[in-house]
C-alpha cells in the first residue's frame, strides 16, 4: 500500500511534509478540516508514510457493510451514550495506557462545517495520557499533506484556552478546501 499510495500521491502532484515524531503514543490534529476529500487525502498520507493512526468514530456506525471496513482502517468505536460508564476522553486514555503504541487522529473542528471554536476533548486526552500532541495539515492550495514542520510537536502546558489558541495559530484558512467553512 506504501508504494500505491505515495504514487497515487505523486501523480495527483501532492506532496508529502515534514516527519513523524519518533515518539510511540500521540495524538495527531489535522486543520483544517472542511471536505469529506480530507478523508480519502488523510489515508493516503497514512498508508505512504506506513503507520497505523486510530480514529475515533461513533460506535453506531459499526454496523454491516461498513464494520470490518472502519476496524481494518484503525477506526475505535465510541460510546457516546449517557449509559457509557467512561467519558470520549476516558475511553481514550485508556486506549492510551494499555497499549505500547497508540497513535490517535482528530480533527479539532469536529465538523466539517463552519466551526466557532474547536473542541477540546483532543487536547484533554492529551493531557490525560501525558502524550504530545502533533500538528498535521492538508493544504489544498500547495497540494501538501503532512507533518506542519521541525516544530510540530506540542506538549499540552496545562493552560488549555491559552494552548488551543497557540496551535490554532499555526494553521491556515487558505489551506482548506473549503476555506470559508474554516
Amino acid at each position: 500500500m506504501k508504494k500505491i499510495s505515495l504514487f497515487i500521491l505523486r501523480l495527483m502532484g501532492w506532496q508529502i511534509t515534514g516527519q513523524l515524531p519518533e515518539n510511540k503514543k500521540f495524538v495527531i490534529i489535522t486543520a483544517p478540516h472542511t471536505s469529506n476529500w480530507d478523508f480519502p487525502m488523510g489515508t493516503l498520507y497514512r498508508f505512504a508514510m506506513g503507520f497505523e493512526p486510530k480514529t475515533m468514530i461513533k460506535r453506531e456506525m459499526f454496523r454491516f457493510p461498513f464494520k470490518k471496513l472502519f476496524y481494518a482502517l484503525g477506526a475505535i468505536p465510541i460510546d457516546r451514550g449517557k449509559a457509557s460508564k467512561l467519558s470520549v476522553v476516558e475511553q481514550m486514555v485508556e486506549h492510551f495506557q494499555k497499549a505500547d503504541e497508540f497513535i490517535l487522529v482528530v480533527t479539532p473542528e469536529g465538523t466539517r462545517a463552519k466551526a466557532r471554536q474547536w473542541k477540546t476533548g483532543f487536547y484533554r486526552i492529551a493531557q490525560g495520557a501525558q502524550v504530545p500532541i502533533v500538528l498535521s495539515h492538508i493544504d489544498y492550495k500547495n497540494k501538501r499533506v503532512g507533518i506542519l514542520d521541525h516544530d510540530s510537536v506540542f506538549l499540552p502546558t496545562g493552560d488549555m484556552d491559552a494552548d488551543i489558541e497557540h496551535l490554532k495559530g499555526r494553521f491556515k484558512a487558505e489551506w482548506a478546501r473549503f476555506p470559508e467553512n474554516y
